[in-house]
């Protein structure tokens, strides 16, 4: 992907971003969007000039963040659930070890897989990845429940 293209399509999808957090879309919204999907994608073209670790679009990633955005509002659901349900005493949830292969290659593909696996595990709010060490992911989790996915995607 070409460097405008890259910028272009960072300042629609951060525009577009801010447009549905703020919930109302008015003149000043529109502008102030726009303003910061621009400069917000020109940091994130100068720090992937200058970054040590580089990413690269792939679908399977951007796919997996979706599917986590996606279960957020069952995933506060379950945990609301659990907290009414524990009334007074605090839940202590588990932490689990879960096979991840980290792919001891250094290639944008594969820092792009790890970090969209990660976010996608500790956006919800039932589960948070402590420790990503070698093969293995610690995650902590609210609510009970086997770890999902496969060793390189794991959910």
């Amino acid at each position: 992907m070409t460097a405008v293209r890259m910028f272009a399509v960072a300042s629609l999808v951060l525009s577009v971003a801010y447009w549905l957090l703020a919930g109302r879309l008015s003149g000043d919204e529109i502008s102030l969007g726009i303003c910061g999907g621009v400069l917000a994608a020109l940091w994130a073209v100068a720090l992937s000039r200058t970054a040590d670790i580089r990413f690269r679009f792939e679908w399977k990633a951007v796919v997996t963040v979706l599917e986590a955005v996606a279960t957020v509002p069952a995933a506060a659901a379950r945990v609301t659930c659990l907290l009414v349900r524990s009334g007074r005493h605090r839940p202590r949830g588990s932490v689990v070890q879960q096979p991840f292969e980290h792919a001891r290659d250094h290639s944008a593909a594969e820092a792009t897989r790890r970090s969209a696996v990660l976010l996608g595990i500790s956006l919800a709010p039932d589960r948070f990845a402590l420790l990503h060490d070698g093969d293995r992911l610690t995650v902590h989790r609210l609510a009970a429940g086997p770890p999902g996915g496969d060793e390189r995607w794991p959910n």
